[in-house]
């Protein structure tokens, strides 16, 4: 490995005092061996300098969305540097750390388990027991999704709301009790019917949950429709009625507008985005 200089060594330590508010929160988990390792935090790695850097896991963990204001050819070249000096880079961004740290951590404690020490199946775990079957519970994981209408026989499901129906990494509960590991390669819109497809080749349905809505009804739903639309506000469109998430704003906009509103509990499935993307996205996205 390159050694870095007085420069990067200077910046580094600069650093380590100024974390932002998302790595101050992963340094908490990853100190004073926590995971099992020793972690460094901002380590250079020859020209760079890595977040989170560990020697006993050749693993490096980075947080996006910092100080660093990089560009993606920026990063790609950052992680095929990093890599190329025999370490494996985990990415994370800084809306994953503060909304779900756990599944952060689930998936950084599965690449250790797997690659650095997984725990013998005799002894118990840390968290407490073993199973009689001499394997560990550790997290299914799923890196793929297959659409509605392209599989069947399904081992399980697992019940989200609209608003948990678009992730990339997160860690959820099925029906069957177990924990699973989501793992995609990019933030993903899903909907009622999909499946999350296991590294195992098991099938879990996701299922749309119901939920809080105000149900839309009046004399002319295009208009309604459109002023829901010019807010930029996601919305399930039927031919008797429209639906939406509960907004006081545009509740108090379509009373004016004559609309006939009601509250009611049923699964949300609103009208994907029009450029393919599967999402529309209110003003503060």
């Amino acid at each position: 490995m390159i050694r870095p200089d007085k420069r990067q060594r200077d910046r580094a330590r600069d650093l380590r005092k100024n974390l932002t508010d998302a790595e101050r929160l992963v340094w908490q988990e990853l100190r004073r061996k926590q995971l099992g390792v020793k972690f460094r935090r901002q380590a250079p790695v020859g020209a760079y300098i890595a977040d989170f850097l560990s020697h006993d896991a050749m693993l490096v963990i980075e947080v996006d969305g910092g100080h660093h204001g990089e560009t993606q050819e920026y990063d790609a070249k950052r992680t095929e540097f990093i890599e190329a000096q025999g370490f494996t880079v985990l990415r994370f961004w800084n809306a994953e750390i503060f909304e779900n740290l756990d599944g952060v951590l689930t998936m950084v404690k599965s690449h250790l388990d797997k690659n650095i020490h997984p725990p013998h199946p005799t002894l118990p775990r840390k968290q407490g027991r073993a199973l009689a079957s001499g394997q560990t519970d550790a997290p299914n994981v799923a890196r793929a999704i297959l659409r509605k209408g392209a599989w069947e026989n399904p081992a399980g499901e697992i019940l989200l709301s609209y608003d948990d129906r678009f992730l990339r990494r997160k860690s959820l509960t099925i029906s069957t009790g177990d924990t699973l590991l989501i793992d995609l390669p990019q933030t993903t819109s899903l909907n009622h019917g999909d499946a999350f497809e296991l590294t195992d080749g098991r099938l879990i349905k996701i299922i749309a949950a119901k939920e809080l809505l105000i149900e839309i009804k009046g004399d002319d739903l295009v208009r309604l429709a459109w002023h829901i639309g010019n807010r930029h506000t996601p919305c399930q469109i039927e031919p008797d009625r429209l639906l939406i998430q509960h907004d006081h704003v545009i509740h108090d906009m379509l009373a004016q507008l004559g609309a006939i509103l009601r509250d009611v509990s049923e699964p949300f499935t609103p009208e994907g985005g029009a450029y393919g993307h599967g999402r529309t996205h209110g003003h503060a996205h």
